[in-house]
């Protein structure tokens, strides 16, 4: 029988995960009588003792984060030989939905980008670097909401103590930043460009570079152009570059910019580049417009035709009516009174006739 850490106030029923540095288990808080998730890291796996201690440090800053998409943290402390950080319960990580579709919806993956990134800024203005942004670090609430989670290794820049030395990096190569890669000191960048492997990741099912080795990994972020998105995913290919610029200074590197992109890209159907539902609305707005004109124009055109067609009917009435004048007249002055009388009549007859047709 595996034998679980003994932390008082937790009652650990099963391990979830385990890291290089930490375990995830599930556990109930006594008190609360609630279901929640402890990492606990072994004091025998780290070189220097010392390096927890600064862990937990910076874990208490950490806990003051207050934003939706950030796990909740509700205890951290040490029992015994193990540190631990009790947090909120979570099932489903980005990496298994990975693995069991392969991909993700273009649509889902922006939006998962959206809100992770809201949850970085946030960080970012609270001196707070992630320093490892990975599918398994981001996870989803019952409702589908993403939460960003393991700060383990995230720097607080306002510390005065570090949790690497210089010259070493710490992270997951194929989501490390080529200033990370390359044992840089860090900003908020480098989680921007950690996040743009991850979308590349959900929109075409890998990671943009492989390797036998982990330098060789580290090799390709640093020198090796961004790869290109194929057919339907074409349309992200700008904001992967953005994300992913090897020059941090030419990266997004604001909240404003970097939602201004993806909200743009919201707008436009993934696959062909059909136009949004606001846009056909506005589109189908000014056909309706420009059927309406086109009817009034018809209209126009159909009342200056009549106008012109009642102007021609009453000019061949006056004309009908002078001739007939005209031919009665001659024929008072040449025939007899009888048949001028008959003559007359006649053209009488033919002039109503002529009026009803008219």
């Amino acid at each position: 029988m595996t034998k679980f850490p003994e932390i008082p106030g937790y009652k650990i029923k099963k391990k979830l995960g385990q890291g290089g540095m930490a375990s995830v288990f599930e556990c109930i808080q006594v008190k609360l009588n609630r279901k929640i998730a402890i990492k606990v890291l072994n004091l025998d796996t780290i070189d220097n003792p010392r390096l927890s201690k600064r862990f937990i440090k910076e874990a208490r800053a950490l806990s003051k984060l207050n934003h939706p998409n950030i796990v909740s943290i509700y205890d951290i402390g040490k029992h015994d030989n193990y540190y631990y950080i009790a947090m909120e319960y979570l099932s489903e990580s980005l990496k298994d939905r990975l693995q069991k579709s392969g991909k993700i919806n273009p649509e889902n993956a922006l939006h998962t980008v959206l809100t992770i990134s809201d949850a970085l800024f946030y960080a970012h203005k609270n001196n707070v670097i992630h320093r490892d942004i990975k599918p398994d670090n981001i996870m989803f609430r019952k409702d589908g909401s993403p939460v960003l989670l393991d700060f383990g290794i995230a720097k607080y820049v306002g510390a005065k103590t570090r949790l690497t030395k210089t010259g070493v990096s710490i992270g997951t190569p194929q989501y490390m930043s080529p200033e990370q890669c390359n044992a840089e000191r860090l900003d908020g960048r480098s989680d921007i460009y950690s996040l743009g492997v991850v979308l590349f990741e959900m929109l075409t099912g890998k990671i943009p570079y492989t390797a036998n080795d982990i330098f060789g990994i580290a090799m390709k972020h640093l020198k090796e152009p961004i790869p290109e998105l194929k057919g339907k995913n074409r349309p992200y290919q700008y904001l992967i570059d953005r994300m992913m610029e090897k020059d941090k200074k030419k990266r997004v590197k604001t909240k404003t910019e970097l939602f201004q992109i993806i909200k743009d890209l919201l707008n436009v159907n993934s696959g062909d580049m059909k136009l949004s539902r606001e846009v056909k609305l506005k589109k189908r707005k000014k056909q309706t417009e420009k059927t309406i004109h086109t009817e009034k124009n018809i209209k126009k055109r159909l009342s200056k035709k009549k106008r012109g067609k009642k102007k021609k009917n009453k000019t061949i009435f006056w004309f009908a009516l002078g001739l007939s004048l005209i031919v009665l007249a001659l024929i008072l002055i040449d025939n007899p009174v009888k048949d001028k009388i008959n003559y007359f009549i006649n053209i009488i007859k033919t002039f109503f006739i002529e009026s009803k047709a008219l």
